[in-house]
């Protein structure tokens, strides 16, 4: 009876990747493709958050008085470093200025919480 289910658990995921509707696994010839492309897209990926993240703790004084004065040429900067499209900006504006208590320090609403700061910008770009 083991040997029947491990027989079509296999069959199911040999299935899986063959089927013509929506599927989260490729089909066998298309793994070693997919596999090179993910990793260059999170090389890719992490290397332009590195430097999103360095730019942040870089210019931190002065992104916070350009987050609260509604925008300006370090945030277009920093917009542009992590792909944030323009019809986005202002909304990410908007974001990082009305709700402090995310990206700001709980302890000294001065300073910016680089980290949240840093993913805020990343999941806004593309």
């Amino acid at each position: 009876m083991r040997l029947l289910s491990e027989a079509l658990a296999l069959m199911a995921l040999g299935v899986a990747g063959c089927s013509g509707g929506p599927s989260h696994i490729p089909p066998l010839w298309q793994v070693p493709g997919a596999a090179v492309s993910s990793v260059v897209g999170n090389t890719i990926y992490d290397l332009r958050r590195v430097q999103v993240r360095n730019f942040v703790m870089q210019h931190e004084r002065s992104l916070i008085v350009e987050i609260d004065q509604g925008g300006g040429p370090l945030l277009a900067q920093g917009f542009e470093m992590a792909a944030v499209s323009p019809p986005k900006r202002s909304a990410l504006v908007a974001e990082l200025r009305d709700h402090p208590e995310i990206y700001r320090l709980a302890d000294n609403r001065d300073r910016l919480d680089v980290e949240a700061m840093t993913v805020a910008v990343m999941v806004y770009g593309s």
